[in-house]
């Protein structure tokens, strides 16, 4: 099973600009996505081709008669319908990050529907290749996002009700927001303080000692130098009982992508 191709359209950078504010840029980088999803056009093009290369290469490496790809594609981060977040930010203080509005909400919404389209496009034109060739190979393309209806950012829950906890309760992590198992039970990170980061006391001229990943160092980095700006401000506290601004080494690698229980599930549908 394979997910690839969010960090090609920018969902880094959405999330660094957008959501948290680390970064600017925010409505170039959602000009830049919806670009490479649109109908037409050359950055779109070049994405797609790049996509089915890549799905190419895969299927080549692999000689066993009936091998199968299959290729997820994203979860839809929010409940854009939503009226509870339309004063809500990621990082409460911080003028950069913007409010979660639900056009905010609707225009990521579409970048992601449009990437889905785009990656289900590319897998079954590669299927339709590999099907043909001796030995046969398949592509098959699954799709995630219903899984997630009740259980994005702002949503409601099953029987309608408004979340109250619109990070918290969410199948997808945020920077601050626990694990949930498959069993529903709450993982809590901070008894398990191993590499745990306290933006508070980060050199902020060294982030590449902390962070590896380019992504996480940008954004960890980023957050740290609001914090230590703003001393006045405390850390989200809002949900999960975390008032400080101590990330444990878990959440920035996980932040946007699936908790476990959002893992889980698509094992078991994709079967």
């Amino acid at each position: 099973m394979l997910s690839i191709s969010g960090n090609d359209v920018g969902f880094g950078n959405l999330a660094k600009a957008c959501l948290l504010g680390v970064i600017s840029g925010c409505d170039g980088y959602i000009q830049a996505a919806q670009q490479k999803v649109a109908d037409a056009g050359e950055p779109a093009q070049t994405f797609y081709n790049t996509l089915k290369q890549v799905y190419e290469r895969i299927l080549d490496h692999s000689t066993e008669p009936g091998t199968s790809l299959i290729v997820t594609g994203y979860t839809e981060f929010f409940n854009e319908y939503s009226s509870l977040c339309n004063t809500k930010k990621f990082v409460t203080g911080n003028a950069a990050s913007r409010l979660l509005t639900q056009d905010l909400r609707a225009t990521l919404n579409v970048i992601t529907r449009r990437l889905n389209n785009k990656i289900k496009q590319a897998v079954q034109e590669i299927h339709n290749d590999f099907s043909t060739r001796t030995p046969r190979r398949n592509a098959f393309f699954y799709d995630i996002n219903e899984q997630y209806v009740t259980h994005r950012f702002c949503d409601f829950d099953e029987n309608g009700n408004q979340r109250t906890r619109w990070k918290g309760d969410a199948w997808i992590h945020s920077l601050w927001t626990k694990d949930i198992n498959p069993d529903g039970t709450v993982v809590d990170f901070e008894t398990n303080p191993q590499g745990a980061v306290d933006l508070r006391t980060v050199d902020t001229n060294n982030c590449a000692s902390w962070a590896s990943d380019e992504d996480e160092r940008e954004a960890l980095c980023g957050l740290a130098k609001f914090v230590q700006a703003n001393p006045s401000i405390s850390g989200p506290s809002d949900e999960d009982n975390n008032s400080n601004w101590i990330i444990t080494a878990r959440n920035p690698k996980q932040a946007f992508h699936p908790k476990s229980i959002g893992h889980h599930v698509s094992q078991l549908r994709s079967r």
